[in-house]
């Protein structure tokens, strides 16, 4: 099988799994650290995605820059877990905030990056890397 993605990390994982067999995993989400949030079996997801290398998804916000980011597709019905990574080729030691999130809704989520300006982001070739996990029943 052919496997498409912009991560070669990701088509690794993809390749394991099929090459094993692995299709199934064991997901359990922890509310508050102590209690376990019970729905419907199966209805825990993990989605991933990335922005994009290249694609225009910067906009200036003030003396920042910040992007919006779609998770429409995984098709979650209550706010997941989101964790999210900056990827670029140039100036991410020194740039702030990229591993927050805000204004997380169920299908989508921003990112502000102080200090940054659209034109850098681009040049750079910056992009977010997302992981998300949720229910969807």
């Amino acid at each position: 099988a052919v496997v498409s993605t912009q991560s070669t990390g990701v088509a690794m994982f993809v390749f394991i799994l099929f090459f094993f067999g692995i299709v199934q995993a064991d997901l359990k989400i922890i509310g508050d650290g102590e209690t376990e949030i019970v729905n419907p079996e199966p209805c825990a997801r993990v989605c991933t995605g990335n922005s994009g290398t290249g694609k225009q998804v910067w906009h200036t916000y003030k003396n920042d820059i910040t992007a919006e980011i779609t998770m429409a597709p995984c098709r979650f019905v209550t706010i997941p877990y989101v964790i999210i990574s900056v990827r670029g080729t140039a100036g991410l030691y020194t740039t702030t905030g990229a591993s927050t999130v805000y204004n997380l809704k169920k299908d989508r989520f921003k990112v502000y990056l102080r200090g940054r300006s659209v034109t850098e982001a681009i040049e750079w070739r910056y992009d977010i890397n997302w992981i998300a996990i949720g229910f969807i029943c």
